[in-house]
């Protein structure tokens, strides 16, 4: 495995992506129907802030000894690539595309009522 260089594949309901950084092995799964530009995202988020807060101490801890440590900082990421629509623009622009086209789909429907009361 290449440091730095992201895999991913699907599985059944799943789709994997596994990143190796520093000594350390990161993976993220997720629905195959979540984007894999924001599991990339994350990924990446994922290997930074953790380098960042446990730096090399991973190496020397007991089984276990990192849960702490990191379980507010998965918890937040989480919660931050949670809500799609605010992570991902191209998803934010989509589901602002099939409010537009619900709505366009009522007036037309509504016009052609009117028609219909006019004959």
């Amino acid at each position: 495995m290449k440091s730095e260089q992201l895999y991913s594949f699907a599985m059944s309901e799943y789709a994997w992506s596994i990143m190796e950084s520093g000594g350390v092995i990161y993976v993220v799964a997720a629905a195959v129907s979540y984007p894999a530009r924001v599991s990339a995202q994350c990924l990446r988020d994922a290997a930074r802030l953790f380098s960042a807060r446990v730096q090399e101490s991973w190496k020397t801890s007991r089984e276990g000894g990192l849960q702490e440590a990191s379980k507010k900082l998965l918890k937040n990421l989480c919660e931050k690539y949670d809500n799609l629509e605010e992570m991902d623009k191209l998803t934010a622009t989509m589901a602002k595309v099939d409010t537009v086209k619900l709505q366009m789909q009522d007036n037309i429907q509504q016009a052609l009522e009117n028609c219909v009361t006019l004959e």
